[in-house]
């Protein structure tokens, strides 16, 4: 038996920094799990189902929202979708002309869109109902985004063009904005100015400023430069004042979470936090190897209070929805992924992710075949969650140490189709071996252990110096119950 028992009874500290070492209560991965909702208890997440059937062709690229049912997305095919029943099912409404989907944003009853060197507007049920060269805008060759947003500073759209920032705003007292009459909106195509051999690709707002994220347009591959200007809204043919400058390829993706600043930047997965004073670096999303644009512009959002982001699925590298934050105010902010998408966890790039209350969407591309995922509050995956533990180093001394027993704790008992399954190697990378007794084929399940709320596992492993372990939950499928486990001690 172990002289000092392993208990694993903490997910706290969320996703470590590496399999090795971890602040408190982290683990090496933790994926499709739910570590906020009860703290100490470790359960299943809801569900992420495909909800577009075969109507998406293309990766969306950005969505934005009327109300909660009527929401729209944008893909790269230059096609625009939309749900007008809450995201349970989608229609193609559009396919514009020339552009790869720059850009997208709700406004006053419109929904404004940038292609290559446009921006057009579009209405249901209008009449016209669509204008796709309504304004010129003054973009760079080749610019793949032209990210907008409606600042609460003072209630204008903001729209990304290359090397520039254009404004749109309603003009006060007009009785409403309207495209086709002028005197019922400002447009300024040129109020801002970045240097030429840089491009704009993500946008926020921080205080009194407008945070313009940039990357280096020539010689991209060679020059790792990202550069953050923040820009205090005064009409000006430049502003290069106080940039943040990171020495790294590109701003991909930002978001203002509780006035803090948090952004993705580069291609090792780097997240970032600025609180208007000082940029640092707080994560790196693990197994990332040089997979450009990790988190792209439009996959950002604020979910339950935490920030969220689609992590694209690449060699090791776990493609899905990750988590960074604390739902309460005495836990530090920590990694999680805990929404596997309907498409898998490799060979895929997330697009788009976007909330509005409960509801969570994603849009993906997986190979040739495209969709957007929704957040089933009524089912758990049955499937694919797990955590991995740190390497623990069980003995240097040459003193042979031996495991005799796993017992293992939960909040309340196991129901029908739940299982929770225990694997264990000597190595990273070697293979995992399950935990199983007598002609078990699961660690500990209600088909052969029935409803108990705990188990004392006898099971031996010899010649302990170095373990990682393993820990999968199972749940019944098309079901909205999950296993809710407290502790493992390993003796």
């Amino acid at each position: 038996m172990l002289k000092i028992p392993i208990i694993i009874n903490n997910w706290s500290g969320g996703i470590s920094d590496s399999p090795y070492e971890g602040i408190k209560g982290s683990h090496a991965m933790i994926v499709g799990c739910d570590i906020h909702s009860k703290p100490g208890i470790l359960q299943i997440s809801n569900k992420m189902e495909k909800v577009s059937g075969d109507v998406v062709v293309d990766r969306i690229k950005w969505f934005t929202m009327k109300s909660a049912d009527e929401i729209v997305g944008l893909g790269n095919g230059k096609k625009l979708y939309r749900t007008i029943n809450g995201g349970a099912s989608w229609n193609l409404e559009k396919t514009l002309g020339a552009g790869n989907g720059q850009g997208l944003l709700y406004f006053k009853g419109y929904y404004l869109f940038c292609l290559t060197t446009s921006l057009g507007w579009y209405k249901p049920a209008g009449s016209p109902d669509i204008n796709e060269s309504w304004k010129s805008i003054n973009a760079q060759e080749n610019c793949e985004w032209h990210p907008m947003l409606q600042t609460q500073r003072d209630g204008a759209v903001y729209i990304g063009c290359g090397d520039r920032i254009a404004m749109l705003s309603e003009k006060i007292d007009s009785g409403g904005f309207n495209p086709e009459d002028a005197n019922t909106y400002n447009w300024n195509n040129d109020v801002v100015r970045i240097p030429s051999d840089f491009e704009i690709i993500s946008l926020s707002e921080l205080g009194n400023y407008l945070m313009i994220g940039c990357q280096k347009r020539s010689e991209i591959n060679y020059y790792p430069i990202a550069i953050i200007y923040p820009w205090d809204y005064v009409l000006q043919s430049s502003s290069h004042d106080n940039p943040i400058i990171l020495n790294t390829y590109g701003i991909n993706a930002q978001l203002n979470n509780k006035n803090i600043l948090y952004v993705n930047a580069g291609r090792e997965g780097d997240i970032f936090q600025y609180n208007g004073a000082r940029l640092e670096k707080l994560k790196k999303i693990p197994h990332v190897t040089e997979a450009w644009a990790t988190i792209l512009p439009g996959a950002v959002t604020e979910f339950k209070s935490i920030l969220h982001f689609g992590v694209r699925g690449l060699e090791d590298l776990i493609g899905g929805i990750y988590s960074f934050g604390s739902p309460y105010r005495n836990y530090s902010a920590v990694l999680n992924m805990p929404y596997i998408l309907s498409c898998g966890t490799s060979s895929m790039i997330i697009g788009a992710i976007f909330s509005t209350g409960q509801n969570l969407f994603a849009s993906w591309e997986s190979g040739t075949s495209y969709g957007i995922d929704k957040l089933n509050t009524n089912r758990r995956y049955s499937t694919g969650a797990y955590f991995e533990t740190l390497l623990y180093q069980i003995d240097l001394s040459g003193y042979e140490q031996k495991i005799e027993e796993f017992h293992i704790i939960l909040s309340k008992a196991l129901a029908s189709g739940q299982a929770i399954r225990i694997k264990y190697r000597r190595k990273i990378g070697d293979n995992w071996t399950e935990i199983l007794t007598g002609s078990k084929t699961k660690t500990f399940s209600y088909a052969t252990d029935g409803a108990k709320e705990r188990i004392l596992i006898p099971y031996s492993i010899n010649n302990v110096i170095n373990l990682q372990f393993k820990v999968e939950l199972e749940t019944a499928s098309d079901n909205n119950t999950t296993p809710e486990l407290k502790e493992i001690i390993i003796r």
